[in-house]
């Protein structure tokens, strides 16, 4: 649980992490390969140590500075197109969603979260539950 969720839920006030300067860089940096190249969030990190001239070793933001990062880099950058890319990706998810009803499809990652771009992944996860009546003998 966040420090958000965790005060809501026991009603408590916690200040926000104080932020790393350096992380908030990288985060900024993977941000852009995210949104520009299509990069998941564990590449797109690590690009941007290499990318920033930083050691493999640097301590690298976690992925809600990096999604918080994406959204601002959309905003900034992609406010024009956003809508209707994230639209059409959300049409084609029902799409393949539909295609796969039997095996109770849901849908997550960035299309799901709103940040996803034309040139990302699509992930979707699929329930299989074995019960006595379909296991397999």
């Amino acid at each position: 649980m966040h420090c958000v969720e965790i005060s809501a839920y026991f009603n408590l006030h916690c200040e926000p992490a104080p932020v790393n300067p350096l992380t908030a860089e990288i985060a900024a940096t993977a941000a852009r390969l995210v949104v520009e190249e299509g990069l998941e969030f564990g590449p797109a990190k690590h690009r941007a140590l290499k990318v920033l001239g930083l050691s493999a070793r640097t301590p690298l933001p976690g992925n809600d500075e990096l999604e918080a990062e994406v959204r601002d880099y959309i905003a900034l950058f992609c406010a024009d197109t956003q809508a209707v890319e994230l639209r059409a990706l959300r049409q084609h998810a029902r799409e393949w969603m539909e295609r796969l009803a039997p095996f109770r499809p849901h849908l997550g990652g960035a299309v799901w979260r709103g940040v996803a771009r034309r040139r990302g992944a699509m992930t979707s996860f699929c329930s299989c539950f074995v019960t006595t009546a379909n296991r397999p003998k």
